[in-house]
């Protein structure tokens, strides 16, 4: 099996992956205990790591102000660094901006490019290089 087969496999998760991050409203607000950033924030982070752990990676959330996954063995690493809070979405969406809406083969939504499509894009090139 080789990786672009692996990613083709994938396709439709990927997708369906990225949808729901976007659908987490994941802008600042009050803070509380271990969600230093507000709710959203947390939410996506904890998706985003427990999307990694049903991958079979180890996790670690930093007490709500950043998080890994990792897999693998030896000195050497590969870091991929993203973030998933967005700002709030304004005005002028011609689509609801949570939504992740599909339109002519692209996804749209607030974060798709930044940066919730590369970090979903991300757990899942690791997952095809896994497995």
């Amino acid at each position: 099996m080789n990786f672009d087969s692996n990613v083709d496999k994938l396709k439709e998760s990927i997708i369906n992956s990225t949808q729901a991050l976007i659908k987490i409203k994941s802008f600042k607000s009050k803070p509380s205990e271990g969600k230093p950033f507000g709710q959203g924030i947390n939410d996506a982070l904890t998706y985003a790591l427990n999307l990694s752990a049903e991958f079979g990676f180890t996790t670690k959330n930093l007490d709500g102000y950043a998080g890994y996954a990792e897999f693998g063995q030896g000195n050497k690493l590969i870091g991929i660094l993203t973030h998933l809070d967005v700002v709030p979405e304004g005005e002028g969406w011609s689509s609801p901006p949570y939504s992740g809406t599909i339109i002519d083969k692209k996804i749209f939504g607030r974060g798709t490019i930044d940066d919730k499509g590369p970090t979903i894009a991300a757990i899942y090139a690791l997952k095809a290089i896994k497995d």
